[in-house]
């Protein structure tokens, strides 16, 4: 099983993410994180394959988005994660602590190609 965390400051995209992943037979969801602190505490308390994070985290009581993906990644740097937001754009990949078109995966794809047959994660090379 591919076990994912998602990391999103809205209870409706989380649970709609949540809905689309688990429809996968071979993707769980075994935690969600609504804010940066319960996401770092999630991510050293488990073993995850995948996190989905909005990198709009505006957290007074933690980091925001960017510097939760670089905390992560400076902790876990083979962690993939999907990077999914409505405002994840060209700036926020250039400031990201990996190379664009590497380790990000863009919004505009389609939720239904985020798992393959092969169980790996799509990467859009356009970026």
């Amino acid at each position: 099983m591919i076990r994912v965390l998602v990391a999103d400051t809205h209870p409706v995209v989380r649970l709609g993410l949540v809905a689309i992943l688990t429809q996968q037979s071979d993707i769980t969801v075994p935690a969600e994180a609504a804010t940066a602190p319960e996401a770092c505490r999630l991510v050293a308390l488990d073993r995850w394959d995948v996190i989905v994070l909005d990198p709009n985290f505006s957290d007074p009581e933690g980091p925001n988005g960017l510097e939760l993906l670089k905390e992560i990644k400076r902790r876990h740097p083979k962690l993939p994660i999907l990077v999914l937001g409505g405002y994840a754009d060209e700036d926020f990949a250039a400031r990201a602590p990996f190379a664009p078109g590497r380790d990000i995966y863009r919004r505009r794809r389609s939720p239904r190609n985020w798992s393959e047959p092969s169980g790996g994660w799509p990467r859009d090379e356009s970026t």
